[in-house]
């Protein structure tokens, strides 16, 4: 018999989040991202960034600029 693996984003179609939130400093990759799991990157230091790349924080609403790290996520985008 072969058991196959499978993630919770599979039998729920749609990762589970984790989000880390950071001010200041540079974290350029997340690796190991187990499947099922999205890594959240929310980066409170807005100072001299892109407007384009500022949205509102999905925790407390304030500007932020977001990247996502995961087995659905595409170098820094949204899932999807």
């Amino acid at each position: 018999m072969r058991i196959w693996p499978i993630s919770f984003a599979t039998m729920n179609q749609k990762p589970i989040p984790i989000y880390v939130v950071h001010e200041g400093g540079v974290i350029h990759n997340v690796i190991g991202v187990p499947p099922g799991v999205e890594i959240v990157l929310v980066n409170q230091d807005v100072e001299g960034a892109d407007p384009e790349e500022v949205s509102a924080s999905p925790l407390d609403g304030e500007p932020c600029c977001i990247q996502y790290f995961g087995e659905t996520a595409e170098e820094g985008k949204p899932p999807g």
